[in-house]
C-alpha cells in the first residue's frame, strides 16, 4: 500500500487526514509468499515482532498491521487480540472496515475495539457478497470490491465514529476495486480512476461535515 499526501488546495485540517492509495496486486507476491503467510500463526508472528522491537524504537517507526477478510485477521476483534500488548507506537492496528464488514463486525464494534491499538491510519475501501454462480445451483458467493454506495459498511458511520472517539491522523482510499461482476481480479492502472474520483469526493465531503 502506497499512501500520498492530498493535494495542496485541500483545507489544512482535511489534508491532514486525508491521503490516496493504490492497491498492489497479488502477482507482486510468489505463492511461497502467500503460503508462508497463510500458515503463520499468531505465535509465530509475535515472536517476529518481537525481535524487532528495538529497532523500531531505535528508529521511531512502527509496524501496521491490516485485518484481511478470508483465512487472515479478518476482524478488529482479530486485531485486538494479535496486539494485544503491544506500544501502538511500535505495533499498531490498521483498521480496514471493509474487510471487518466482510467478516460481518459492525462499524461501532470494530472502532471500539480497535481503537486502542490504532497509531493514525485507517483504510477506507469498500466490499460486498455477490452471488458466483446461477440460483440452480447450490449458492457460493464471491466477495466483491466497489465503491463506497455498495459496500458493507456506512463511510458516514464510520467517519463519524472514528470523529466522535478522538481518532485523527490519515484516512487512506487503497483504489481496490474488482473487475465487472462475472470477471476474476481487480481493475489496474486508469481504470480505477473514475470509481476512486467518486469516492474521494464522497469521503472529503464527510470530512468537511463532520470535523468541522
Amino acid at each position: 500500500l502506497l499512501a500520498l499526501g492530498a493535494t495542496p488546495d485541500h483545507s489544512t485540517e482535511t489534508s491532514r487526514r486525508l491521503a490516496l492509495g493504490v492497491s498492489l496486486d497479488h502477482s507482486m507476491w510468489t505463492d511461497k509468499d502467500w503460503d508462508a503467510i497463510k500458515c503463520t500463526c499468531p505465535g509465530d508472528i509475535a515472536r517476529r515482532f518481537d525481535a524487532r522491537l528495538p529497532a523500531l524504537e531505535r528508529n521511531n517507526v512502527a509496524i501496521g498491521v491490516q485485518n484481511h477478510y478470508g483465512t487472515m485477521i479478518g476482524s478488529a476483534v482479530g486485531l485486538a487480540h494479535l496486539l494485544d500488548g503491544y506500544d501502538p507506537k511500535q505495533v499498531c492496528a490498521v483498521l480496514d472496515m471493509g474487510h471487518c464488514a466482510v467478516d460481518g463486525e459492525p462499524v461501532a464494534m470494530a472502532v471500539d475495539i480497535a481503537r486502542p491499538h490504532m497509531n493514525g491510519l485507517v483504510n477506507f475501501k469498500s466490499a460486498c457478497h455477490l452471488r458466483a454462480n446461477g440460483p440452480e445451483l447450490e449458492a457460493e458467493y464471491a466477495v466483491h470490491w466497489t465503491t463506497h454506495d455498495h459496500g458493507g459498511y456506512n463511510w458516514r458511520a464510520l467517519v463519524t465514529e472514528l470523529q466522535r472517539t478522538g481518532v485523527a491522523g490519515t484516512f487512506c482510499m487503497p483504489a481496490e476495486y474488482s473487475q465487472q461482476a462475472g470477471k476474476h481480479g481487480q481493475r489496474m492502472g486508469d481504470d480505477v480512476l473514475p470509481f476512486l474520483a467518486r469516492d474521494l469526493a464522497h469521503l472529503k465531503a464527510l470530512i468537511a461535515e463532520i470535523y468541522a
